[in-house]
């Protein structure tokens, strides 16, 4: 029984701990784009469906070169985010859809225009990122979470310490520990 805790206690620490690297993951990657230039955004529509559904975190990286295929995010007249597939590119001047879409956007991109390449996708997260960004998504999934994993480590260092002192004792009795 005392291994299937140890087990189960490592793995709710590990999965605490995960929770809380990709929260501050994306959290950073949403306001600047200094790891590495990875820069994070909430896929807010299902315009992408099914390969980027909505309530994604899409994590894009500045590309030297833009193919057709490739799934970008560019910002557009209306000062909007936009991930969408490129589909068609021609004289310098890029055409994107959304896959979900039957027509193809309004507007032409430059290359210029192209805030970087999808790299990878966290699908549900950006539930969780926008839920953390308001007062009760931050205590709730940041700081109760820290706290949780904090007093884990204070009654395991109590554990220990109670361990030290018993064993201290006994010797000092001269009984041998058990």
């Amino acid at each position: 029984m005392k291994i299937f805790f140890k087990i189960f206690k490592i793995f709710l620490q590990s999965v605490v701990f995960l929770f809380l690297f990709l929260s501050v993951l994306i959290v950073v990657t949403s306001k600047t784009n200094l790891l590495a230039g990875i820069k994070s955004f909430v896929v807010l529509t299902g315009s992408m469906e099914p390969a980027l559904p909505a309530g994604s975190v899409v994590f894009i990286r500045p590309s030297g070169t833009y193919r057709t295929g490739d799934v970008i995010s560019f910002e557009n007249s209306s000062g909007m985010t936009v991930t969408h597939r490129i589909v068609a590119s021609s004289n310098g001047y890029i055409r994107t859809a959304g896959d979900a879409n039957n027509t193809p956007d309004s507007e032409l991109l430059v290359p210029a225009d192209i805030l970087g390449k999808a790299g990878f996708s966290l699908p549900l997260f950006g539930r969780l990122a926008i839920f953390t960004k308001s007062p009760a998504g931050f205590i709730g999934m940041l700081v109760v979470p820290a706290l949780f994993f904090i007093a884990w480590q204070i009654f395991e260092i109590i554990r220990e310490v109670q361990k030290l002192t018993e064993k201290r004792i006994l010797s000092r009795l001269g009984i041998s520990p058990s």
